[in-house]
């Protein structure tokens, strides 16, 4: 590009403005793409994936929206014009350095702020090329980072696996994960794709590479960043699973005592999160010995921690929830660690540290203007936990946090505030003892959960690339992947 490209080109040529663009077009069309990627390489056609691959990755709609997904996400605050340069200039042939680049386009925007963008539309563009075609080759149980499907839909899964086979033992894993130059290579072997491709994500790795500084705290995590971090790593951990399923080691050892053949041994991912099911000691054995050594070749740093299952008194974590075992029943419930959490940020709405240390009640906060922050961190927890089994569980969280509400009043107001408790700030709503204060009402945990009687996880066999719209709109899904920008 040279000097006045962007005089001449954009402001006389491009005749339309940033909020003019039909973004629900751009969105259907990279959509189709990804659905005809995904059948592409269901069926093993190569040649026709890579063309389509190449469609999105020449295109203009996917620049534009991924300089919609940047700018919307980001704290900062660009000019319309200033995008459309943005989204013209992103160019992954480019092999000059991104300094000397960013200084020939004369953008008004710091070099910090165009490497952030420029790092990030790229992995943006990776992730709608790669993700359909990875989507088609995931093996059995592998549920993270896979758009359509979260946590819970692993928690399920785990709670079905658990109650329709008898195993008796469970190894936990966590994994750590940070991009390294051995997983680049073993990531670039692993792909298939063409030279254009290939180009386009080794020049992504050396973007951030040499991304030398530090974003702020404020500043919310980058969904696509997970994302790609995730694809990445599942790319990597990519036939792991298959060759575990095909040692005829594990299934001959005590096979009289074992009964089950592939139902004795399940192994299922979540990210770096890993849960291993046998129905033996001998099994678990072998296998953690075969998962660490594995792990450790890949630089994964594997931690792992085997847990016997028995009806009686048995428990293991995983995501955030606690499997309790009981003798004709099974438990999901938030562990302690989530509901302190909780707690603690509810905490720090009401009080406050003074200049000597001291844990102060904040006065200047009315109980309306509490419950009006308290509401929306309760309603993204319920979110998370309404797949948990016990709702006596959620009635004991539910006193929790109003005995704390009832102690910052006290502390608020002293001695005034308990004579008036329960005529201002108690009612009964359906015969149910509430927090209130004019229309500000608290929620309630138990009774947001009731409200998710019938929840349908998504199996780890269906892909939100699969074409099924009519499975997806009943997930309600299909519509916030049709509208990518929303993320």
């Amino acid at each position: 590009m040279y000097k006045n490209f962007f005089n001449e080109f954009t402001n006389k040529k491009v005749l339309f403005s940033w909020k003019k663009i039909p973004w629900k077009q751009q969105n259907l069309f990279i959509c189709k793409l990804q659905e005809q990627i995904y059948k592409k390489a269901l069926r093993g056609e190569s040649e026709s994936m890579n063309k389509f691959q190449k469609i999105i990755l020449y295109s203009l709609s996917s620049k534009f929206l991924a300089i919609k997904i940047v700018t919307d996400k980001s704290p900062y605050l660009l000019a319309d014009t200033t995008k459309i340069k943005l989204a013209l200039s992103l160019d992954f042939t480019n092999s000059q350095d991104l300094y000397c680049y960013w200084q020939k386009l004369q953008l008004d925007i710091k070099y910090s702020i165009f490497q952030d963008i420029y790092t990030q539309c790229f992995a943006i563009i990776i992730n709608l090329i790669l993700e359909p075609q990875w989507e088609a080759y995931l093996e059995p149980n592998i549920l993270g980072g896979r758009t359509g499907h979260y946590p819970k839909d692993l928690i399920q899964h785990i709670l079905n696996v658990l109650k329709k086979y008898k195993l008796n033992y469970a190894t936990l894993g966590s994994l750590d994960f940070n991009l390294n130059k051995k997983h680049k290579s073993i990531i670039w072997n692993k792909l298939h794709n063409t030279q254009s491709i290939k180009n386009l994500i080794a020049f992504y790795f050396s973007l951030i590479s040499n991304l030398e500084y530090t974003i702020p705290q404020s500043y919310p995590v980058f969904f696509y960043e997970t994302h790609i971090t995730d694809l990445f790593f599942n790319i990597l951990t990519y036939g792991f699973q298959y060759n575990l399923m095909q040692n005829n080691l594990f299934f001959n050892i005590n096979k009289k005592n074992s009964g089950l053949s592939f139902n004795s041994l399940i192994y299922i991912n979540y990210g770096t999160n890993t849960l291993v099911l046998c129905n033996n000691k001998a099994q678990i054995e072998i296998l953690n010995k075969v998962i660490s050594k594995t792990f450790v070749a890949l630089q994964l740093n594997p931690y792992l921690h085997t847990t016997f299952i028995n009806p009686q008194s048995s428990q293991f974590e995983i995501l955030g929830f606690l499997f309790k075992f009981y003798k004709y029943s099974i438990n999901v419930i938030p562990n302690v660690h989530k509901q302190k959490e909780l707690i603690y940020s509810i905490r720090k709405i009401l009080y406050k540290k003074d200049f000597i240390g001291r844990t102060r009640a904040m006065n200047h906060i009315t109980l309306g203007h509490a419950i009006d922050k308290i509401n929306p961190l309760l309603e993204n927890w319920i979110n998370y936990y309404n797949i948990c089994t016990n709702l006596q569980y959620f009635h004991g969280v539910d006193q929790i946090i109003n005995e704390s509400i009832y102690r910052w009043q006290i502390k608020k107001y002293k001695k005034k505030i308990v004579n008036s408790w329960n005529t201002q700030c108690i009612r009964y709503i359906k015969n149910k003892k509430r927090i209130a204060q004019g229309n500000k009402i608290l929620k309630l945990l138990s009774q947001e959960y009731s409200k998710f009687h019938h929840i349908a996880a998504t199996p780890y066999y269906r892909s939100i690339y699969d074409q099924n719209h009519i499975y997806w709109r009943r997930k309600k899904i299909y519509k916030c992947i049709k509208n990518r920008i929303f993320y």
